[in-house]
């Protein structure tokens, strides 16, 4: 939940966008889920209670179909303006507490922090891990199904 977190969040997702009601234009489009919003707020309220807080949110480097499509550069388009609405409200937070305090040099990345995770590949192979050596790595390459492992406090 949310508005529960105390000191991180941490969400993997396919696509990352919603709160479309914060978008600079487009805002019309019904992209409504509160996550990216509900988020945004919950960084604006620990900025104000001055607790440590962040949010990491994981997102692939490419996603599934073909990235020439208008269907794929619009999901692009609505995730950068997700975004990008996130990090105005956040550093609008991060600018009116350094104007009214001794606090200085906060950076919304303090805050929020996007990852895009992924594997370029090549004829050759995957250029991360090499060629496939054992029968476990030649079973994760032809399946193309990699764990991710975080670990948090």
């Amino acid at each position: 939940h949310i508005r529960r977190a105390k000191h991180f969040i941490y969400i993997e997702s396919q696509y990352f966008m919603g709160s479309s009601f914060m978008w600079s234009k487009d805002n019309g489009v019904k992209c409504g889920n509160m996550i990216a919003a509900e988020i945004a707020y919950k960084i604006c309220e620990k900025i104000a209670a001055r607790e440590p807080f962040v949010v990491y949110i994981m997102l692939p480097m490419w996603m599934e179909g073909i990235p020439q499509t208008n269907t794929i550069q619009g999901l692009l388009y609505y995730q950068r303006v997700t975004i990008e609405s996130m990090y105005k409200i956040v550093d609008k937070a991060l600018t009116a507490l350094m104007a009214n305090s001794s606090v200085h040099g906060l950076k919304i990345s303090d805050y929020l922090n996007f990852y895009c995770l992924g594997t370029r590949e090549s004829l050759e192979g995957s250029q991360a891990t090499g060629n496939p050596l054992t029968e476990d790595e030649i079973l994760l390459y032809q399946t193309r199904r990699h764990q991710i492992y975080v670990h948090s406090k």
